[in-house]
């Protein structure tokens, strides 16, 4: 579309809590935000950690906006 990302959000599965913490912050601060599990990773990165089991099962419960793009 010609537009330069801005961010990127990334979803996650099959990784317990606890431990994907600890990865991340092997690349920098982390934040937990909100009543999902969403770290954010420096300005510009947010990751998900999915309640789902796969990707199919994630995007039925997702809107089709240019942010529920995969990639």
């Amino acid at each position: 579309m010609g537009y330069e990302s801005k961010d990127f959000d990334i979803e996650v599965f099959g990784i317990e809590g606890n431990k994907f913490q600890t990865i991340l912050e092997k690349y920098g601060s982390v934040k937990i935000v909100g009543n999902f599990e969403i770290y954010l990773l420096g300005k510009n990165v947010e990751v998900y950690l999915s309640k789902e089991k796969d990707l199919e099962t994630s995007a039925k419960r997702r809107d089709l906006t240019i942010n529920a793009m995969y990639y």
